[in-house]
């Protein structure tokens, strides 16, 4: 794969040579000054067009909300950030919901910005050819199964249908231009509805050969005293709430280690030359699977969480945040003052001191930042 998207290799090995030569001695050290962003998560808009029983956005009925950033806004933040050279990664909801998604693309890829899109992938179609021609790196698309199980699981009839068909149109673009962009990964949530189908969906996404690589996600989740116990030092420490983690209680069912741990030791057992890549997030041994599921306030031998010190994510309204999942602490907005004064202003800093002073938090057991 490497050879294949030398873009990609190279954004993760300046993600890994970053967060160990320039993060990872400041928090050390108790710096609470962070160097220029390296990755600015876009939460574009809170709509979506599914309705996925796993997710926690839809869940707390995030999906109702209509708060929008406009493209001049987003544009602003664009030029704001671009002298670091940021990865740049859309979601939402459902970003290709955002009524401007092709000229925010377009400015993003005059600006050379490097791009991955997250996404359901049931309007892929339409946005193809475009895509392809603007030259975005990559597509992040949701597959949770065969038909019936990705469909169950989203919640919508027929969607995984036109994911297909999207995903067709867009390697036949690829195939006319003549270039590999984007790089198309398979995104599979690990939960107790597609868990007997894991082999199957793997096997389906290869012969496919419709993707580039596969991830194979454990999946977010936490319980009712590792939340309370957050919320806890959120107030005392900094005097907010700590809700979201509710509607991740319970997101992913009764998950089965075992049957997990057996599929890891398969596809370890099957990697060839000439096999679709398949990776997990997080990046575990079949042997510590059981601890993960069993065990949600371990934090599996992490110690400290880098995130603050190199991404933050942009709310639909301009909040900004360095807990995509769990967006309770607001550093600043957008929308009121320049990124700058957010970045390493004195509530960023506030954060980040009381990670250095006293730890993680609870609710970091099982936060996607801790691990990717």
């Amino acid at each position: 794969m490497a050879l294949r998207y030398p873009g990609a290799a190279r954004e993760r090995i300046r993600s890994r040579i970053r967060s160990r030569i320039k993060i990872s001695p400041l928090i050390k050290k108790g710096v609470t000054d962070a160097p220029g962003p390296g990755t600015i998560t876009i939460n574009l808009t809170h709509l979506c067009n599914l309705r996925c029983k796993m997710c926690g956005q839809w869940r707390r009925r995030d999906v109702y909300r209509k708060e929008i950033l406009s493209l001049e806004k987003l544009k602003e933040l664009i030029d704001d950030v671009a002298a670091y050279r940021p990865k740049i990664y859309l979601w939402g909801g459902e970003p290709l919901l955002y009524p401007d998604f092709s000229a925010l693309i377009r400015y993003l890829k005059e600006k050379k910005q490097y791009t991955i899109i997250n996404t359901n992938g049931v309007l892929l179609e339409r946005y193809a050819a475009e895509l392809v021609d603007l030259k975005v790196d990559g597509l992040d698309i949701s597959i949770d199964g065969p038909p019936e199980i990705h469909d169950e699981i989203r919640g919508v009839p027929h969607t995984f249908e036109k994911v297909i068909q999207g995903l067709r149109r867009l390697r036949e673009c690829r195939r006319e231009s003549g270039q590999r962009k984007p790089m198309v990964k398979a995104i599979s949530t690990i939960s107790d509805m597609n868990q007997d189908k894991l082999a199957e969906t793997l096997d389906m996404l290869e012969s496919s050969d419709l993707f580039d690589a596969v991830i194979f996600n454990l999946g977010w989740f936490t319980t009712d005293k590792i939340g309370r116990a957050t919320d806890q030092i959120f107030q005392k420490y900094l005097g907010c709430e700590s809700t979201s983690w509710k509607d991740f209680v319970g997101a992913l069912g009764a998950v089965d280690p075992g049957k997990v741990k057996s599929f890891m030791e398969r596809v370890s057992a099957r990697r060839r030359k000439g096999t679709l890549p398949v990776f997990f997030i997080p990046a575990l041994r079949p042997e510590e699977v059981e601890e993960y599921y069993l065990r949600p306030s371990s934090f599996m031998g992490r110690k400290k969480c880098s995130s603050p010190w190199s991404n933050l994510e942009i709310r639909p309204n301009g909040d900004a945040t360095f807990c995509p999942d769990f967006p309770d602490y607001i550093v600043g907005n957008i929308v009121e003052e320049p990124f700058e004064k957010i970045w390493n202003g004195e509530k960023a800093k506030k954060f980040r001191r009381l990670l250095v002073e006293k730890g993680l938090f609870p609710l970091c057991s099982r936060c996607c930042g801790l691990y990717i």
